[in-house]
């Protein structure tokens, strides 16, 4: 996760935000599985944030798909 300090939303001068979600899958999975996936993280997110009084909150989700045969991982415990 990261604080996006410098954006711009639109051109009106109004108070407004955004929280976009990421979730990067490894590929293979249909569209309508990634599809599903996005409208019930779209959803979720939906239900768990609101916005400040007088604010505009845009909510957005992007699934992206990894290279299964480029994508490295590492688990470590400790």
């Amino acid at each position: 996760a990261y604080a996006a300090t410098h954006f711009r939303i639109g051109v009106e001068h109004r108070l407004r935000a955004f929280l976009h979600v990421r979730i990067g899958l490894l590929s293979g999975r249909s569209l309508e599985e990634r599809r599903m996936l996005s409208e019930l993280a779209l959803g979720a997110l939906d239900d768990a944030v609101n916005a400040q009084s007088g604010m505009e909150l845009q909510l957005s989700v992007e699934i992206f798909e990894l290279d299964r045969q480029s994508y490295a991982k590492v688990v470590r415990h400790g």
